[in-house]
């Protein structure tokens, strides 16, 4: 009898964040601290799903990526919510003019 292999589903949700008023030398510290506050969230969350992520400036832009394992894909657009949500708060918190203040301007899902 052969052994069966169940595959988790993979899902990549990529989105990108623009910063009112900011040149790219500012986005690439606000992107550092962007990378840190989504660690923290998708370990405060308990996101075991989000297996992998990055955090890149663009420009005047960064985009973040998400890969979610073996979530079921009704959930994923919320929990990326939440997990952006908390980590961009958590950002502006950290500065004191409106320049960290992020907008998520596009998303991308793959695989769902």
């Amino acid at each position: 009898m052969a052994a069966m292999k169940t595959e988790a589903s993979v899902i990549d949700l990529t989105t990108t964040v623009r910063f009112a008023s900011v040149d790219a030398d500012s986005v690439l510290g606000i992107s550092e601290q962007l990378d840190a506050a989504l660690r923290i969230e998708i370990d405060a969350q308990g996101a075991g799903a989000v297996r992998e992520y990055f955090v890149r400036p663009v420009g005047a832009t960064v985009q973040v990526g998400l890969r979610f394992v073996g979530m079921e894909p009704q959930h994923v657009e919320d929990t990326a919510d939440e997990l952006l949500q908390a980590a961009l708060e958590a950002v502006m918190k950290a500065h004191t003019s409106d320049t960290a203040r992020g907008k998520r301007t596009s998303t991308l899902l793959v695989g769902a």
